[in-house]
């Protein structure tokens, strides 16, 4: 499913990432990049249900698997805060990635 045969394919059939604001922006991007090297992907989204239910609805019809989810990260403490899970079907474990607009910087966790 690798959409650039100049690309070096990461073989990512039976991980699965989540993405947070997969929604739009860098984080659709990094979605799509994903789904095209065979992760199933977890698209979140806080606000922005109709955007993610096209990047979910893009990489299925690519033949990838996604689901949206929603949750709000901007505090943990927060009234109403939460972190979305990922089904356990999408893979055994799941990788978090934030994307710059989230937090600045972008990070990484993985979480088992």
């Amino acid at each position: 499913m690798n959409p650039n045969p100049h690309l070096v394919d990461l073989n990512l059939a039976g991980h699965a990432a989540v993405v947070t604001g997969g929604s739009r922006g860098i984080g659709r991007a990094t979605c799509l990049a994903l789904a095209a090297h065979g992760a199933a992907v977890g698209v979140h989204y806080s606000a922005s249900q109709a955007q993610a239910a096209e990047v979910v609805e893009e990489i299925r019809r690519g033949g990838g698997r996604a689901v949206a989810l929603r949750g709000d990260l901007r505090e943990a403490d927060a009234p109403g805060a939460s972190s979305p899970r990922p089904p356990r079907s999408l893979a055994p474990s799941t990788s978090w990635l934030t994307t710059p607009a989230d937090d600045g910087c972008g990070s990484r966790s993985h979480v088992g």
